[in-house]
């Protein structure tokens, strides 16, 4: 079993190697900033000033643009990088909550596999970061599993997760860690969850299929297209010679 000691360690070393934003290093705005932002898995530094200055530069350009008489320009010039901002945080959104519901599973059934061989659930928390692959989502789970290893609150272990990543499946989660139905020993009640869940992944995969499919036909679609018309432009421009040639006789 993990203890406090070894998850706050693990803590700081995930923390010092993610560089993420720590309290008292940017200004208050920005700090507020990055907070909305960790619900978007943005979490370098690096990336909380860019997504904020974009905007502040297409201020600048397109105010100097309006100055200079060039309305389109000085609309074109604004517009685009808040539009961009706005695209780019919804992918990153999109993608964070992609991983999140790809590790659902795996981390409610390593935590009722562990309640099944006798192990305190409370303990299995701790250690849950371990099944996940993928390293932001474990080091923001690392950090939440150090949190509680401390406190032993559940509360606490729940809004830590929230505070990383905000989707239906994480809300879910945290809800069914802050309300101790893991804790509960209900049979049914873990086998319907297990059910649940497993339900949703295998939705996940389904769709994540469907989606490699569509991108494949996608893409022999597009291969037959240049080979179709690789072999009609030769074939259009003999016929177009030898239509020449028999009008010009």
């Amino acid at each position: 079993m993990i203890s406090a000691a070894s998850a706050l360690s693990a803590y700081s070393v995930s923390k010092a190697r993610g560089k993420k934003v720590r309290s008292g290093e940017l200004p208050e705005f920005l700090e507020k900033t990055a907070v909305i932002f960790k619900k978007y898995g943005i979490t370098q530094k690096s990336d909380v000033l860019l997504y904020v200055m974009m905007p502040f530069l297409g201020i600048f350009m397109g105010a100097t643009a309006l100055i200079a008489g060039n309305v389109p320009a000085s609309a074109i010039l604004f517009l685009t990088p808040v539009i961009s901002v706005i695209l780019l945080m919804a992918a990153r959104k999109k993608k964070a909550a992609s991983i999140f519901q790809k590790n659902a599973y795996k981390l409610y059934k390593y935590i009722l596999n562990q309640s099944y061989a006798g192990v305190r659930p409370s303990e299995a928390m701790k250690k849950m970061y371990e099944v996940v692959e993928e390293k932001k989502l474990r080091r923001n789970l690392m950090e939440a599993c150090a949190k509680y290893s401390v406190s032993l609150d559940t509360d606490i272990l729940a809004r830590a997760i929230l505070e990383n990543i905000d989707t239906p499946e994480a809300r879910s989660f945290s809800m069914t860690i802050r309300d101790k139905i893991f804790e509960s020993r209900d049979s049914n009640l873990m086998e319907r969850l297990e059910q649940l869940m497993f339900n949703r992944y295998f939705a996940y995969i389904q769709r994540a299929t469907d989606n490699v499919k569509t991108r494949c036909l996608i893409a022999v679609v597009l291969l037959c297209s240049v080979v179709v018309v690789m072999v009609l432009i030769p074939t259009m421009l003999d016929v177009q010679n030898a239509l020449n040639s028999i009008f010009t006789q």
